[in-house]
């Protein structure tokens, strides 16, 4: 019976046995269903079009999900509200990590649209978590952590919270409330993602939530822990097919990881790269009010040496400007 055999492969990709997803739907594709959909679904092929391209989206395969997710939607435009809401939702959701943000929201916002009852609890989750990633990458922090509570709360009123597709919400909410030095409540949130991420072997919301967590642990001084999570975000997103945004992601962290990492490596007596003798000397002078060309006449230095000297001190030392640099030497670095 094709429609069992679509229950079988909606249960593996939920249980997160994905490598039996796919045989499954090709098993209902070639059956014949023995009696009515029931709960509405357009067709054999609609259901089939969703679940691969969940499947493949959830093994990183953006270019791969987008076709199926696609026929779907179109398959659904004339379906029942809750399967339409579903195919949006997974069209949607593609699109949202390959970075065509205003396409994406869009979609997803016809799943969870103002004033109407939802018509599809699941779908509306996974939306919102999207909808709440979108904002966030365009730093509206304030809409962001307004639509990942929304689907937090639906997800808890709604027996769904340990669905993995709250992952993409929770991580968000960690990602705003880090973002707004709430350090202890976004390590909570990220832990959370990670945790129902890995139940559902989804891999492009493992990573995004490893990458979270740290840029968190570079932040509140954990640091030994961030490397790990970079690594092994880096071997997930390596072996997924189209990643889409995460490539960006993995490299935006790996920047921040490497100013903070600095900075804190100095902060305990551990510069990330020593400085010299010279640029130690400079560093004590920095304190000063003589200006850098005063500086490089006390030294018998050219001006040009002296800021050059200056530019590797700020850089060694992960600080940005004069200020910064004084006040790590008055922590203690320079003796």
């Amino acid at each position: 019976d094709a429609r069992l055999c679509l229950v079988r492969a909606w249960l593996a990709r939920h249980l997160g046995r994905l490598d039996e997803v796919e045989p499954w739907v090709e098993i209902a594709e070639a059956g014949v269903p023995r009696g009515p959909t029931r709960e509405g679904i357009a067709s054999i092929e609609s259901a089939a079009c969703m679940l691969r391209a969940g499947y493949r989206q959830m093994i990183g395969d953006l270019a791969g999900a987008e076709p199926p997710s696609r026929r779907a939607t179109a398959l659904e435009t004339s379906g029942t509200p809750r399967w339409r809401a579903g195919s949006l939702a997974t069209l949607g959701a593609n699109l949202c990590w390959q970075g065509r943000d205003h396409e994406a929201a869009a979609i997803l916002e016809q799943v969870v649209e103002v004033g109407r009852p939802l018509a599809n609890n699941l779908a509306a989750v996974w939306a919102l978590g999207c909808l709440g990633a979108l904002r966030a990458r365009a730093d509206d922090l304030e809409a962001a952590e307004q639509y990942a509570r929304q689907a937090t709360d639906v997800a808890d009123r709604h027996g769904l919270a340990e669905y993995w597709i709250a992952a993409t919400a929770l991580v968000t909410l960690a990602d705003v409330l880090d973002r707004r030095g709430r350090i202890a409540e976004a390590e909570a949130a990220a832990v959370r993602g990670l945790e129902l991420a890995q139940r559902g072997r989804a891999r492009l919301e493992t990573a995004c939530a490893l990458l979270c967590l740290a840029r968190i642990g570079s932040r509140d001084g954990t640091i030994d822990d961030a490397p790990a999570r970079v690594r092994a975000a880096r071997q997930i997103i390596a072996s997924c097919a189209d990643p889409g945004v995460l490539t960006e992601l993995l490299a935006r962290t790996e920047r921040v990881l490497a100013l903070r990492t600095g900075a804190a490596s100095v902060a305990r007596g551990r510069p990330a790269e020593p400085l010299s003798v010279r640029e130690q000397e400079i560093l004590r002078w920095l304190s000063s009010q003589l200006s850098l060309r005063e500086i490089a006449g006390r030294l018998f230095l050219s001006h040009d040496t002296v800021k050059s000297h200056a530019r590797h001190i700020y850089r060694k030392l992960g600080v940005s400007s004069r200020e910064q640099a004084v006040r790590q030497g008055r922590d203690g670095y320079v003796s």
